[in-house]
């Protein structure tokens, strides 16, 4: 019984058959060649306009939804990102291009398919591009995204302030009576005997906090920054009726951009209170 060796085929044994058939493998390579150039001949070029956007996390329009509903910054960035791709913000978007109305609905969808929204990993940053059959309409289209985008978070930032600046101003009409309700309670406490009884430093205390607060309303109606800077502790927090919390730099800088613009200001249930030696407008 004879047994036949079988051999695995070798270099050599694959290098001879590519001598063999050398025709047929060139002629592929030339057709698939000839193939790619006739496609990047016919194929109208394609260009794409960039443009990143910086997220400013402070004082921003979700900032109460992000308090209450504990949504992360991620979430929030990512958010922000959805909106710049929305119909609202094309159409705004379209609006800066000048499309007319007739053919709104197919420059609609043509926008929305050529644009490419992402949010840059770790980072508070969108990534906005937008395809164009020139360079100038691929620059004009992302220019025109973006743009709308910036006017849109913009505007939800000024409602925001509009809504809490309404709210104070609907709480005006009682805070004479309030504050002066709670200097009667202080002075009332004063004259109970072995209840409380309130130093000459702490009266001046008191004194000094009303004509600080007095200050501070004064420096937010006039819109004068750079008192309100000089007025408001380092450690400054003022938490507005909507939940939302702006630091001293915040109050500056939003009052000297006039992002905030109080015309009038209203507090109620103001009240003078007494810890120990320290006192407190709440």
């Amino acid at each position: 019984m004879t047994q036949i060796e079988q051999q695995e085929p070798t270099l050599r044994d694959y290098l001879d058959i590519a001598l063999e058939r050398w025709r047929l493998i060139a002629a592929t390579t030339a057709v698939a060649l000839i193939a790619s150039l006739i496609f990047s001949l016919v194929s109208p070029p394609v260009y794409r306009g960039e443009a990143t956007v910086v997220v400013d996390r402070t004082g921003s329009s979700f900032g109460l939804i992000s308090d209450i509903t504990g949504l992360s910054q991620m979430t929030f960035v990512d958010t922000l990102a959805e909106i710049v791709k929305s119909r609202s913000v094309a159409e705004a978007a379209l609006d800066r291009l000048g499309v007319s109305p007739g053919n709104r609905e197919e420059a609609l969808e043509r926008l929305q398919k050529a644009l490419r929204v992402q949010r840059v990993r770790n980072a508070d940053i969108i990534r906005i591009q937008a395809e164009g059959p020139t360079p100038e309409a691929a620059a004009a289209t992302t220019n025109a995204v973006a743009s709308a985008f910036l006017s849109w978070h913009v505007e939800a930032r000024r409602s925001q302030a509009a809504a809490g600046r309404q709210f104070m101003e609907s709480q005006l009409t009682t805070v004479g009576r309030e504050l002066r309700a709670a200097e009667d309670a202080l002075a009332a406490y004063k004259t109970q005997g072995g209840q409380v009884s309130l130093s000459e430093q702490t009266s001046a205390i008191v004194a000094k906090l009303a004509d600080f607060e007095a200050q501070r309303r004064a420096a937010h109606l006039s819109g004068n920054a750079d008192q309100l800077a000089s007025i408001l502790a380092d450690d400054f927090v003022d938490i507005g009726a909507n939940g939302g919390r702006r630091t001293k730099q915040q109050n500056v800088e939003e009052t000297r951009a006039h992002v905030i613009q109080w015309t009038s200001l209203v507090a109620t249930n103001e009240r003078v209170q007494v810890f120990d030696s320290s006192t407190a407008v709440v």
